[in-house]
């Protein structure tokens, strides 16, 4: 449910953003509560990193109405 709930966020703030938000900041921010140092790991095939980095790429290439 959190992965969802970041996702949602992090679309959101990409998309939508309220003024004082970041949408590289807040999905970083909310991943790192999921799994903290995962984006920071050295190993290229830690399966963790691997999702998050394909879940960061799905939104960032897709527009508010690109699904």
């Amino acid at each position: 449910m959190r992965l969802l709930e970041a996702v949602r966020r992090f679309m959101g703030a990409c998309w939508d953003p309220y003024p004082e938000e970041n949408g590289h900041g807040c999905f970083l921010y909310e991943v790192g509560r999921l799994e903290p140092d995962v984006l920071e790991s050295d190993d290229p095939e830690e399966p963790g990193a691997a999702v998050w980095e394909h879940v960061f790429a799905s939104i960032t290439e897709l527009g508010a109405y690109g699904y």
